[in-house]
Protein backbone atom coordinates (compact mmCIF):
# COMPACT_ATOMS: atom_id res chain seq x y z
CA UNK A 1 0.00 0.00 0.00
CA UNK A 2 1.49 3.77 -0.72
CA UNK A 3 1.77 5.78 2.45
CA UNK A 4 0.00 9.11 2.34
CA UNK A 5 3.55 11.03 1.23
CA UNK A 6 3.56 9.04 -1.89
CA UNK A 7 0.03 9.96 -2.81
CA UNK A 8 0.02 13.54 -2.00
CA UNK A 9 3.16 13.89 -4.39
CA UNK A 10 1.43 11.97 -7.07
CA UNK A 11 -1.43 13.99 -6.75
CA UNK A 12 0.80 17.10 -6.68
CA UNK A 13 2.71 16.63 -10.28
CA UNK A 14 0.05 18.30 -12.23
CA UNK A 15 0.70 21.38 -10.14
CA UNK A 16 4.33 21.18 -10.03
CA UNK A 17 4.98 20.45 -13.74
CA UNK A 18 2.69 23.76 -14.61
CA UNK A 19 4.68 26.10 -11.99
CA UNK A 20 7.57 24.39 -13.89
CA UNK A 21 6.59 25.50 -17.48
CA UNK A 22 5.51 28.93 -16.28
CA UNK A 23 8.48 29.51 -15.05
CA UNK A 24 10.56 27.89 -18.27
CA UNK A 25 8.01 29.87 -20.30
CA UNK A 26 9.56 33.32 -18.56
CA UNK A 27 13.27 32.00 -18.87
CA UNK A 28 12.95 31.23 -22.15
CA UNK A 29 11.04 34.60 -22.53
CA UNK A 30 13.62 36.87 -21.01
CA UNK A 31 16.84 35.04 -22.31
CA UNK A 32 15.59 36.19 -25.61
CA UNK A 33 15.63 39.51 -25.18
CA UNK A 34 19.11 39.65 -23.81
CA UNK A 35 21.20 37.55 -26.30
CA UNK A 36 22.76 39.58 -29.15
CA UNK A 37 21.23 38.17 -32.23
CA UNK A 38 18.80 35.41 -31.04
CA UNK A 39 17.47 32.99 -33.51
CA UNK A 40 13.74 33.56 -33.06
CA UNK A 41 12.60 30.15 -34.48
CA UNK A 42 14.96 28.88 -31.57
CA UNK A 43 12.56 30.24 -29.49
CA UNK A 44 9.09 29.82 -31.26
CA UNK A 45 10.29 26.17 -31.01
CA UNK A 46 11.24 25.98 -27.47
CA UNK A 47 7.72 28.12 -26.54
CA UNK A 48 5.71 25.51 -28.72
CA UNK A 49 7.43 22.62 -27.00
CA UNK A 50 6.29 24.48 -23.60
CA UNK A 51 3.05 24.48 -25.24
CA UNK A 52 2.78 21.17 -25.36
CA UNK A 53 3.46 20.53 -21.99
CA UNK A 54 0.84 22.42 -21.22
CA UNK A 55 -1.55 20.38 -22.68
CA UNK A 56 0.46 17.19 -21.28
CA UNK A 57 -0.07 18.58 -17.67
CA UNK A 58 -3.85 19.12 -18.07
CA UNK A 59 -4.00 15.32 -18.98
CA UNK A 60 -2.11 14.70 -15.90
CA UNK A 61 -4.06 16.90 -13.87
CA UNK A 62 -7.54 15.70 -15.15
CA UNK A 63 -6.01 11.99 -14.00
CA UNK A 64 -6.13 12.50 -10.36
CA UNK A 65 -9.01 11.64 -8.50
CA UNK A 66 -9.57 15.35 -6.14
CA UNK A 67 -12.01 17.50 -7.53
CA UNK A 68 -10.31 20.55 -6.68
CA UNK A 69 -6.79 19.39 -9.03
CA UNK A 70 -8.85 18.71 -11.43
CA UNK A 71 -10.67 21.82 -11.89
CA UNK A 72 -7.01 23.97 -11.09
CA UNK A 73 -5.55 22.42 -13.81
CA UNK A 74 -7.80 22.55 -16.07
CA UNK A 75 -8.42 26.22 -15.56
CA UNK A 76 -4.65 27.48 -14.93
CA UNK A 77 -3.67 25.17 -18.00
CA UNK A 78 -5.84 25.81 -20.47
CA UNK A 79 -5.74 29.60 -19.61
CA UNK A 80 -1.33 29.33 -20.18
CA UNK A 81 -2.18 27.50 -23.12
CA UNK A 82 -4.21 29.65 -24.52
CA UNK A 83 -2.26 32.64 -24.04
CA UNK A 84 1.11 31.14 -25.24
CA UNK A 85 -0.39 30.54 -28.54
CA UNK A 86 -1.93 33.86 -29.01
CA UNK A 87 2.02 34.80 -28.49
CA UNK A 88 3.03 32.16 -30.43
CA UNK A 89 0.87 33.14 -33.76
CA UNK A 90 1.52 36.98 -33.17
CA UNK A 91 5.56 36.05 -33.25
CA UNK A 92 4.81 34.05 -36.06
CA UNK A 93 3.46 36.46 -38.32
CA UNK A 94 5.93 39.25 -37.01
CA UNK A 95 8.38 37.11 -38.11
CA UNK A 96 6.86 36.45 -41.58
CA UNK A 97 6.54 39.73 -42.31
CA UNK A 98 9.47 41.13 -41.45
CA UNK A 99 11.52 38.13 -42.88
CA UNK A 100 10.00 38.29 -46.27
Amino acid sequence: MESDLQVIRKESRPIIFTLILVIATFAVFFISRFVNEPYLTICLWLLALIDIGFIVSMVMGIRTKKTNIIILSVFVNSLCFVILTIFLLLVSFGIGISEA
